[in-house]
């Protein structure tokens, strides 16, 4: 299983779901459901590296999977606070 560093994100679009719509990693965009697919298949495992690092997980609200991340002292989603791309 490769392990993956996601440097960007594309944040919400105007939708209502309020999720993550695209991850940067290694100079490509992946959409996020390709992401939760590479997770939960266990093919590739994902972190964020926001002054020390946070493991991706996959979780569900409202019947709808998103990205998040483990906690590490910030008190929010790392991949809300990584660039744009």
């Amino acid at each position: 299983m490769a392990d993956h560093q996601i440097t960007r994100t594309r944040k919400d679009g105007p939708d209502a779901d309020r999720r993550i719509d695209a991850c940067e990693v290694g100079g490509h965009i992946y959409g996020t459901d390709d992401i939760i697919s590479f997770i939960e298949n266990r093919t590739h495992t994902f972190f964020t590296n926001y002054g020390r690092r946070a493991d991706v997980y996959v979780r569900v609200r409202n019947n709808r999977k998103y990205l998040t991340t483990s906690a590490d002292g910030y008190g929010q989603n790392n991949l809300l606070l990584l660039p744009d791309c």
